[in-house]
């Protein structure tokens, strides 16, 4: 959903009435978002990964790789694409494939 100007004017003015972003979250959300783009780019080198190979290949534990797979599958962005051994597989999804190449 896109907002318009007056929307962002009055996001940013909420913002700053309550003190702003803290350095705390500041902080969580650039490693989030690096956490995300290493799992992003574990799999479109793999086509297909278990959760300990992603983890071991990012250098992310593998409970954070846990809760970004299940946030990308149910976001479509993620799928199951078959087992290895005990672990199930995951990839990215059609559209996500076809982004992760554009970018």
């Amino acid at each position: 959903m896109a907002f318009g100007k007056k929307h962002k004017e009055a996001l940013k003015k909420l913002r700053e009435s309550r003190g702003g972003v803290s350095p705390e979250l500041k902080a969580y959300m650039a490693e989030f978002k690096s956490e995300r783009n290493r799992i992003l780019a574990a799999l479109k080198e793999a086509g297909a990964a278990t959760v300990p190979a992603i983890a071991a290949k990012t250098g992310v534990e593998a409970s954070r790789v846990l809760l970004h797979i299940t946030v990308m599958r149910k976001y479509g962005q993620a799928v199951e694409a078959g087992v290895d051994g005990d672990y199930p597989q995951y990839a990215l999804a059609a559209e996500e494939k076809k982004e992760a190449t554009e970018a």
